[in-house]
């Protein structure tokens, strides 16, 4: 399942834009919020193109590359690769709202692209 989802960036703090969620379950913590800021480039918008569960073909095409590595009633956490990186550069933790944007907790994650605006 392919889709885009944005994120934006008010104050110091990161939210994804999922509509029909409040805001503060929207609120990007534990890793996911330093990742936007990393890939971000100073942008305060950034929309992503994923992928769930990739094929082998799909993880070659992507900018980055997510992968679960512990998942509960809680959430789901994940290591982030950036292209073709055989050691993740990142740890992320993704809540439940991921359940409505993905379906489920994914096992991959893949982002083909990333665009970025103000």
């Amino acid at each position: 399942m392919k889709r885009k989802i944005s994120f934006y960036k008010d104050g110091n703090e990161w939210y994804a834009d999922v509509p029909f969620i409040p805001k503060a379950n929207n609120l990007m913590v534990a890793g996911a919020d330093t990742f936007l800021e990393d890939i971000s480039n100073g942008s305060e918008r950034v929309t992503l193109k994923i992928v769930s569960n990739p094929s082998a073909k799909d993880i070659e095409g992507c900018d980055y590359y997510l992968k679960m590595t512990k998942h509960d009633f809680w959430g789901g956490t994940y290591d982030v690769y950036d292209g073709y990186s055989k050691e993740p550069m990142h740890t992320l933790w993704l809540c439940n709202v991921t359940h409505f944007v993905c379906g489920r907790h994914p096992s991959r994650i893949g982002i083909l692209n990333v665009e970025m605006s103000n």
